[in-house]
């Protein structure tokens, strides 16, 4: 009789301990994990790695093109995605949506001086540089918040310009989405597609 009874006690107090210990990890998971959250996000800043020691480690590296174009200096700064035999027109980058084009950080454009860009006079600065691209026609939008993880808090309002672009094809695979200065252009080629803009100073 006696001997039942202790086993009732141990199995009650078992009970006590499993229900006390539950208790202890369901708060402790409602502490932590909100926690480890919160760390990983403040250390993935601009939704970079916590654990990513360099920017060149990315799949899509940072990439800078340099020049001097009609007397004016031109910065652009961006991540170069590559094709990967993956469908980039239309399919990794859709039709008529609005692109960081690159990857990564927003792509910026920087000039010294006054610059026209096709035409449409640019005030010196940097800037934020996205595009619409399209199947005949490209959508190029130049916007002076420039320090943007991508587009998404991209805001219209802050547009400075917009101009259209035909694309052309180019004659050779291009691996690397590539930025360009040269001659009197800014060039853009990726995959089969490309553009140039025309710089001058203003």
């Amino acid at each position: 009789m006696l001997k039942n009874k202790v086993l009732i006690l141990e199995h009650f107090f078992l009970k006590i301990e499993l229900y006390t210990l539950s208790n202890n990890i369901l708060t402790l998971l409602k502490f932590y994990v909100p926690l480890v959250a919160l760390l990983c996000f403040a250390g993935c800043k601009n939704g970079e790695s916590l654990f990513s020691k360099s920017k060149s480690n990315r799949p899509s590296p940072p990439a800078v093109a340099l020049g001097k174009v009609n007397d004016v200096e031109v910065k652009i700064e961006y991540s170069s995605p590559r094709v990967k035999q993956r469908q980039i027109w239309d399919g990794l980058v859709p039709y008529g949506k609005l692109w960081r084009t690159g990857a990564n950080e927003a792509t910026t454009l920087s000039v010294n001086v006054d610059t026209y860009i096709n035409d449409q006079l640019l005030p010196k600065g940097k800037y934020s540089l996205f595009t619409i691209p399209n199947d005949k026609q490209w959508t190029i939008i130049i916007n002076k918040v420039w320090d943007l993880w991508g587009s998404y808090d991209y805001d219209i309002s802050k547009d400075v310009m917009r101009l259209d672009v035909a694309p052309y094809e180019l004659e050779k695979h291009v691996e690397k989405m590539t930025f360009s200065v040269a001659k009197d252009n800014i060039s853009f080629k990726w995959e089969k597609l490309g553009f140039d803009l025309s710089v001058r100073k203003g």
